[in-house]
This record gives C-alpha cells, structure tokens and sequence, in this order.
C-alpha cells in the first residue's frame, strides 16, 4: 500500500512538471521572447539568472541590481520586460530547455521557471543559393563575348559573320593592289633615273 502511494505521487509529480513547462515554438532567423513566469510568484530577488538546460545548466546572462553581465562563450542575448529573454536570429541549435532562476533576498524563497523552444530547421532557397555561389566573369574578353550573343538574338549572326569577311577580303586586296603600283610606279622611275645618268655619263665621255 504505502509503495503504491509513492509511484502515485510520483507519477502525479512527473505530470506536474510536464503541465508546467511550457513551450516556445519558432522559425529560423526569428528574433524570439522567452518570459520568466518566475516573476509572478516573487517581486522581490537579488538577481536574475538565465540558463539553457541539456543535462547541466550553462549561464547565459544574469542581472543583480541592475548591472548585466554576460557568461562567456554564451549565446548572445538581452533581458526584456519582465525579465524575460531576448534572443535574436534564432537557429536550430538553439532549442533546448531554459531557466530563469530568481536568487532570493536573504530569508527569502529562490523562484525559477522552465519552458522549451524548438526552433524549425532553416531552409535556404536553391534559386537564391546558386545565384549567390555562381560567380561573375567580368573580364574585357567575357564582355565582349556577352554583347556578341546578345547580338545574335536581334540578327543572324551568320550574316554578319559573312558580310564582315567579304569586307575584310576586299580590303585586303584593295591594299595589295595599291601596294603593286606603288612599287611598280618606284620601280620605273628608278630605271628611268639610271637611264639618265648613264646618258649623261656617255656624253660626258664624247666631250
């Protein structure tokens, strides 16, 4: 009899805790508030602690007549009103069990209060993934490139391929040929010049 009593308060223990721990559900990235309900129960504490639970309790802030002070390697996070806590840009590894625990005055009652966030897991676009890793090729050379395909949307591009190299053909045999008349012009005046100067050379001789 008196064993089953026990498992019946233990049991009615256990649900009590279950009911009183509350829970906080929330997206990725959100900025969240976890109340402290322990504040309803006492108004009048030393300080303020808060800590995350998961086996054994890590300080995350504290406050003691008005002076905050943050624990080291802690997730960044801020008191609100009532003393509750403010933590920005959740993330998933931020759910947990959380305390805030009230260090009474001297002959008074400590006071504490848990509850449970579970953040969602974060979940990144594939469109705004790749157009953030693809990188850019800004060089003169892919410039240059980008404007040719672009032109081949508003003309054939077969065309102007074509009509470029009858240009360039043209051209190139218009200076040929100016070159050759050029040079042949040089070259009969140069054979005209000898031929002077040998005539001259012979009447000098008759004389």
């Amino acid at each position: 009899m008196f064993s089953r009593c026990l498992s019946y308060l233990f049991v009615v223990g256990i649900l009590r805790c279950s009911e009183s721990l509350n829970s906080v559900n929330s997206e990725c990235g959100e900025n969240i508030t976890l109340p402290c309900d322990a504040t309803r129960r006492s108004k009048q504490y030393r300080s303020v602690t808060w800590y995350k639970v998961s086996g054994t309790r890590t300080g995350i802030i504290r406050k003691a007549q008005d002076r905050v002070q943050h624990f080291k390697a802690a997730r960044m996070a801020e008191f609100g009103h009532d003393e509750s806590l403010l933590v920005p840009g959740v993330r998933p590894e931020d759910s947990g069990d959380y305390e805030c625990f009230l260090s009474a005055n001297v002959g008074g009652e400590n006071k504490e209060s848990k509850l449970h966030l579970s953040v969602s897991e974060c979940v990144t676009p594939a469109d705004t993934t790749l157009a953030d890793t693809t990188p850019v090729d800004t060089t003169p050379a892919a410039l240059v490139t980008l404007t040719g395909m672009m032109s081949c949307f508003t003309a054939p591009c077969m065309d102007q391929v074509v009509e470029v190299s009858l240009v360039l053909v043209v051209s190139s045999f218009s200076v040929i040929a100016f070159v050759k008349v050029i040079l042949s012009i040089f070259s009969v005046w140069v054979l005209l010049l000898i031929r002077r100067r040998g005539e001259r050379q012979r009447m000098d001789d008759w004389s």
